[in-house]
């Protein structure tokens, strides 16, 4: 597939076609076409031990995914590698499951989050996971959660504190936003 790094790359635009190259359900050699039906969706998608990964800036197509095929590229019709299929969106069954194959709503890693990554793999075999160390939830105004944030009637800027439901950040011990954020002597 041509993929010259130095090529400038075109931007994707929504409609463009595109097609998922690999071997969903063991059949291999199987091609599945469709389009760019949206740009940078975040996903959220099941993890290890019942987490939730994030999947930010995703490209979002009709083309078929399936197992095998995800991990496999997504292509233009110029053979230009656009992403790398990742995640598929499935209907629920009775019980709040998901499951089952595509139903035309597959995301993929955009080839500009994917390469660097793929760099890394080839240079030392592994991949560098970055994390600023940030948990974010939701605070409603007026709970004892919002008082503990926001112990005067303002906020730490001189800012009031909104009416509404909030999110509010903590950082994770010993994480860079804990060692940025720690008082200097």
């Amino acid at each position: 597939m041509p993929n010259d790094p130095a090529s400038p790359r075109r931007p994707l635009v929504v409609g463009q076609p595109v097609v998922a190259l690999g071997a969903p359900l063991g059949l291999v050699g199987t091609v599945t076409a469709g389009i760019v039906s949206a740009l940078d969706r975040q996903m959220q998608l099941p993890a290890d031990a019942g987490g939730t990964a994030h999947l930010f800036n995703a490209v979002q197509t009709d083309a078929a995914i399936n197992p095998g095929n995800s991990g496999g590229p997504l292509v233009d019709c110029d053979a230009r590698l656009v992403g790398i299929n990742t995640a598929i969106a499935t209907v629920p069954n009775e019980a709040g499951q998901s499951g089952g194959g595509s139903v035309g709503l597959g995301f993929a890693i955009g080839v500009d989050a994917a390469m660097p990554i793929g760099d890394e793999l080839i240079r030392t075999g592994s991949v560098t996971h970055y994390t600023v160390g940030l948990t974010l939830r939701v605070v409603s105004p007026g709970g004892s959660d919002c008082r503990r944030a926001w112990p005067s009637s303002r906020s730490p800027r001189g800012a009031r504190p909104r009416r509404r439901a909030s999110r509010w950040a903590t950082s994770s011990p010993r994480s860079p936003a804990a060692r940025r954020s720690a008082p200097t002597s």
